[in-house]
């Protein structure tokens, strides 16, 4: 009760100053009055994880140029467009990646590899720990120093835009700067902890 009166007096004081020193003041008492006030939910992880399996996703490999002991890559589902103009991705790395600094350097280069129907073990040989060979897989090197992977559906070369934190996870926002696509493939699926195909009716 005491919170809501304050929050009234400070929101009507807000409306009236010309300036922004009540509204200052306003915003941040909210935040850490409603932030504090709000109950701490503690979900079941195993649930959670089940929950977020119900969702299909594509698979992706990300490899970066590496170091002097040679490129690296990591089998990632968590990618995403971010923006049209500019053009932006996203991954999300776990923290206990091996390799994850070859993917936050500042400027530096990446790629995210679609991968297609028929190249699970691509996925598996990249899924493993990371070490920094390419496990015999076909690639070219691509416009940002990263690999491109042979046969995949999609590879974009991509420079390092941003980089958050983001729990357990790191979220690596990329600018892509070359695109290459193979619209005649199909896509390889992760669903429910399995690899799945597309299956179209109509």
């Amino acid at each position: 009760v005491v919170n809501a009166k304050i929050t009234g007096n400070l929101e009507r004081l807000a409306r009236a100053s010309p300036g922004n020193v009540f509204k200052s003041a306003f915003t941040h008492f909210r935040a850490q009055s409603w932030g504090s006030g709000r109950p701490s939910i503690m979900v079941d992880q195993n649930a959670f994880r089940n929950a977020l399996s119900c969702f299909a996703s594509g698979v992706t490999v990300v490899t970066a140029p590496g170091d002097e002991r040679g490129p690296v890559g990591v089998t990632v589902s968590a990618f995403c467009s971010l923006s049209l103009d500019p053009p932006l991705i996203l991954v999300s790395l776990d923290n206990r990646t091996g390799c994850i600094a070859c993917f936050t350097q500042p400027d530096g280069g990446f790629a995210v590899n679609v991968l297609a129907d028929d190249q699970r073990d691509v996925s598996n040989a990249f899924a493993g720990p990371q070490t920094f060979d390419m496990h015999g897989v076909v690639h070219v090197v691509g416009a940002t120093g990263a690999p491109v992977i042979a046969g995949a559906m999609a590879s974009l070369s991509c420079r390092i835009h941003a980089v958050h934190d983001g729990g357990d996870h790191r979220i690596v926002v990329g600018r892509v700067e070359e695109v290459v696509v193979d619209r005649d493939k199909s896509p390889l699926l992760y669903f429910q902890s399995s690899y799945r195909g597309l299956s179209e009716q109509g």
